[in-house]
């Protein structure tokens, strides 16, 4: 049907060398969410830089981009865990108590 996008045809059509080039145009020439993501941010930048106090460090673009990379966290380990229960709880005893001595500890 003319007219319509048929992407899954596309991805049969176009050679691997010709799409990996455009993967690579998009990566220094964005389009479409990332072109706006880009244009945001250089306003962004730019308006954070002319309201920041004279002598401040200037802010850079890389600052206000959106990172679509996603981000690995860290796992807790059981030592972590353990430290911050240890410290709920003896923020709760010293909310309880005063700062007195909790579990031999001053």
């Amino acid at each position: 049907m003319a007219g319509t996008w048929d992407v899954d045809g596309l991805l049969e059509e176009i050679p691997a060398p010709l799409f990996m080039e455009w993967q690579e145009y998009a990566s220094f020439r964005p389009i479409g969410d990332r072109a706006a993501d880009a244009r945001m941010a250089s306003l962004l930048c730019m308006v954070a830089n002319m309201m920041s106090k004279r002598g401040s460090p200037r802010r850079k673009l890389e600052d206000f981009m959106i990172s679509r990379e996603p981000t690995v966290k860290k796992r807790q380990t059981a030592q972590d865990i353990e430290a911050v229960m240890q410290a709920a709880y003896n923020k709760q005893e010293e909310a309880k108590h005063g700062k007195r001595r909790i579990n031999g500890r001053s």
